[in-house]
C-alpha cells in the first residue's frame, strides 16, 4: 500500500486553461488526472502536464452576416474640401415674364429745325432764295424795329417819332397809319392782341390794338432809361432799358409791372428774345448775354454768356439763340445750356444788327454793308448775300417773305 506524503504539489494556479495536469506514481506509474486546483504528494508522485489544444484547424466557412446594428451618432463636420472645377454652362432657361414699364424719362432737347417746305411759299411758287425784284415801300425817317402781327408789318421810325403800318400782302399803309409815337420809337413786339413800341428817349412804351390802331387803355407803360429791344413771353412783355442796365417786365394785359421787375442785366441791355423758358438779353456794351428764367426773373446757372463785340438783335430757332454782333459775326448758342454751337461764331462782316428766323433759315441785316445774309439754321452755312437799301437795321418774317428796314433809305424792303 502506497503512503501519501504530507507534502503535496498543487496544479499551478496560473496554468493556462488549455493545460492538463496529472499525478504519476513513482512506484507504479499510475496516472491520476488532477482536477483544477487539486494537488498530489511530491514524495511518491511527480506531476506531469500537457497541452490539450491541438494545432489550429482549417478556417471554417464564413457565417451569415448578422443584422445591422443601430446607427452611431453623427460625427462632427469635417473641413470643407477644395473647390472643384467649374462645370459646363447649362442651356439657357426660358425668358422670364416682362417686368412693369418704368417711369418716363425726361424730355430730350429739341432737334434742329427741319428743312420742310413752307406751304405759303409753295403756294406762291417761291422756289428762289430771296425776292430781289427791289420791292420797297416808304416808311418814316430812320426806320429801325419791325414786327409782324399776322396781317400787317409795324415799323418804328426813330427820327420821325411815329410808326408805319403796312399790309404784308400789298405793302400799302393801313387806314390808321402812321401812328404818333413817343420820343424816338425803337423796338417793336406783338403779343397776339396789341403792338408794343419802345420809345428810346421817353422812358416808356406805347401800346396799340393791332387791328384798329387804338391805344390801349394803359398806354403808355413806364419803362427804364432808353428802352430799346422788346419781346413777349406769352404772358409778360420784356423791355430792355439800355440806359439803366435792367429790364422792365410788365403784364401784357394790364401793363402793370410784375413782382420781380425790374430784372438786372449787363452793361447796355439792348436786344431781347424768349426761348419758351428763358429770356435772353444782349448787353451791347458788355459783349455778353444775360439769361434769366422768364417765370421768376432769376438768372440761369450759365448766365451771363460771352458773345461777340457789341451784341444787338437776337432770335431763337427752336434750338439755338442767334446773336448779331456789330463787330462782324453772329454767335450761335444752345438755348438749353448756353454753350456755343460747333459752327459758332458765323462770320458775316458788314456790322450785323438784327436777325430773324423763317422756319428753316436765319436772316441777318448788315447795317454797314447794305445787304442781308441768309444762313442755314442747322449748320450756319451761308446760303447767299442779297443787296438791300441803306443801313439795314431791322428784319422780320411774315410767313412768306422777309422784310428789312433800311434806316438810311427811309423805307422797308420785301425779300
Amino acid at each position: 500500500m502506497l503512503c501519501v506524503a504530507a507534502a503535496a504539489v498543487a496544479m499551478p494556479e496560473n496554468a493556462p486553461a488549455q493545460t492538463i495536469s496529472a499525478c504519476v506514481s513513482n512506484q507504479s506509474g499510475a496516472v491520476k488526472i488532477l482536477p483544477s486546483g487539486k494537488s498530489c504528494s511530491t514524495k511518491t508522485n511527480h506531476v506531469v502536464t500537457w497541452n490539450n489544444i491541438g494545432p489550429t484547424g482549417p478556417t471554417g466557412p464564413t457565417g451569415t452576416t448578422g443584422s445591422t446594428g443601430p446607427s452611431g451618432a453623427t460625427g462632427t463636420t469635417g473641413p470643407t474640401g477644395p473647390t472643384g472645377t467649374t462645370g459646363t454652362t447649362g442651356s439657357q432657361g426660358p425668358t422670364g415674364a416682362t417686368g412693369p414699364i418704368g417711369q418716363t424719362g425726361p424730355t430730350g432737347q429739341m432737334g434742329p429745325p427741319g428743312a420742310g417746305l413752307n406751304p405759303r411759299q409753295v403756294a406762291t411758287l417761291r422756289w428762289y432764295p430771296a425776292n430781289q425784284a427791289g420791292f420797297t415801300f416808304p416808311a418814316g425817317n430812320t426806320p429801325l424795329g419791325i414786327a409782324f402781327d399776322g396781317v400787317n408789318l409795324w415799323i418804328a421810325n426813330l427820327a420821325s417819332n411815329n410808326v408805319t403800318v403796312l399790309s404784308a400782302k400789298t405793302g400799302t399803309q393801313a387806314s390808321f397809319s402812321p401812328l404818333g409815337g413817343g420820343g424816338s420809337p425803337y423796338g417793336v413786339a406783338f403779343d397776339g392782341t396789341n403792338i408794343w413800341v419802345s420809345n428810346f428817349f421817353s422812358t416808356n412804351v406805347s401800346v396799340w390794338n393791332a387791328a384798329t390802331g387804338v391805344p390801349a387803355s394803359f398806354s403808355p407803360v413806364a419803362a427804364g432809361a432808353n428802352p430799346a429791344g422788346i419781346a413777349f413771353d406769352g404772358t409778360n412783355v420784356w423791355i430792355a432799358n439800355s440806359g439803366s442796365g435792367n429790364v422792365t417786365v410788365v403784364n401784357a394785359k394790364t401793363g402793370a409791372p410784375v413782382s420781380f421787375s425790374p430784372v438786372s442785366a449787363g452793361n447796355g441791355p439792348f436786344g431781347v428774345v424768349f426761348d419758351g423758358v428763358n429770356t435772353w438779353i444782349t448787353n451791347e456794351n458788355g459783349a455778353n448775354v444775360t439769361v434769366v428764367n422768364a417765370a421768376t426773373g432769376s438768372p440761369t446757372s450759365f448766365s451771363p454768356v460771352s458773345v461777340g463785340s457789341t451784341p444787338g438783335g437776337a432770335a431763337f430757332d427752336g434750338v439755338n439763340i442767334w446773336v448779331a454782333n456789330l463787330g462782324g459775326n453772329v454767335t450761335v448758342l444752345n438755348a438749353a445750356s448756353g454753350s456755343p454751337a460747333s459752327f459758332s461764331p458765323v462770320p458775316i462782316g458788314g456790322s450785323p444788327a438784327a436777325v430773324a428766323f423763317d422756319g428753316t433759315n436765319i436772316w441777318v441785316a448788315n447795317s454797314s454793308s447794305d445787304n442781308v445774309t441768309k444762313l442755314r439754321a442747322s449748320d450756319g452755312t451761308n446760303l447767299g448775300v442779297f443787296l438791300a437799301g441803306g443801313g439795314p437795321q431791322g428784319v422780320a418774317f411774315d410767313g412768306t417773305n422777309i422784310w428789312v428796314t433800311n434806316s438810311g433809305s427811309n423805307n422797308v424792303e420785301k425779300f
